[in-house]
């Protein structure tokens, strides 16, 4: 239960003395961002959507700073003061590959196969 889960996470906190917690949405992130906000540990939340989710928007109340990867994610003139938008983390693998036209043969007149998966409400 949220209950539950909430108070482990804060015998966590204070028997690890932890000096901040993150928070990335989804329902795991709830207990750890209300853990924060009983013990009066720093809490940052970052949303990646474009859309917040439920407990990012829940959480942004109580947070320290919120992180938001597109412009008006939470739309909100009352976070306005700790709100920044930051883009979303990506590692260098991935920012480092070469655009479309250099990766693929543009001559090649075989279809280009996709994957695409779903995320949550902004994804």
């Amino acid at each position: 239960t949220l209950l539950s889960a909430t108070m482990a996470v804060i015998k966590i906190i204070r028997s690890n003395q932890i000096d901040m917690v993150v928070g990335f949405g989804g329902y795991v992130s709830a207990p750890g961002g209300i853990a924060a906000r009983i013990t009066g540990t720093p809490l940052i939340i970052h949303e990646q959507n474009a859309i917040a989710g439920m407990s990012n928007r829940y959480l942004a109340k109580m947070a320290t700073k919120v992180l938001q990867a597109f412009e008006n994610t939470f739309g909100n003139s009352q976070l306005d003061r700790k709100l920044e938008t930051v883009g979303n983390p990506v590692r260098n693998a991935i920012s480092g590959v070469a655009e479309p036209t250099v990766r693929y043969d543009i001559n090649d007149l075989s279809p280009l196969k996709l994957l695409v998966v779903g995320g949550s409400l902004g994804a």
